[in-house]
């Protein structure tokens, strides 16, 4: 399923029959859901603690020369720097600096918790349900008058 695929179901909850062109069409509803798409999908991700966006991970740790002893490379998948931690049982927060891609640190070990880039076509079927009911009950007023 693709964004393309959430997008209609969003109208369909609206009591939209036909499937539009998400990309040429000039129906008002149509470039409603368009620009919002992507603020209501960040919004229904955030409202919740849903396991398949989250992440844990121990990260890799290299020497380096500069203010901090180490340096830690951050996941390709990561979104969104949740926690940083310098024990994996015990989160304290640690002390450290993150830029180009790395998280700069005196600590010898470093875990974090992330979101992670999820595509829509490996969404979980009932995040599908929820955001569709979740993005028409907040465009409901605005597409439709009602």
């Amino acid at each position: 399923m693709g964004k393309d695929d959430i997008k209609y179901l969003v109208l369909s909850a609206l009591g939209y029959v036909e499937r539009p062109d998400f990309i040429q069409s000039d129906d008002n509803a149509v470039k409603i859901i368009n620009d919002q798409y992507e603020h209501y999908f960040s919004l229904a991700i955030a409202s919740n603690k849903w396991n398949f966006f989250t992440s844990q991970k121990e990260l890799t740790r290299a020497d380096t020369d500069g203010k901090y002893k180490y340096k830690y490379k951050l996941p390709e998948d990561l979104e969104i720097l949740n926690n940083v931690y310098a024990d994996k049982y015990d989160h304290c927060n640690m002390n450290y600096e993150m830029y180009d891609k790395h998280i700069f640190t005196n600590t010898e070990k470093c875990y974090i918790e992330y979101r992670k880039k999820v595509c829509e076509a490996t969404l979980a079927p009932y995040f599908v349900e929820y955001f569709r009911l979740y993005m028409a009950y907040n465009l409901c007023q605005l597409i439709t008058g009602d």
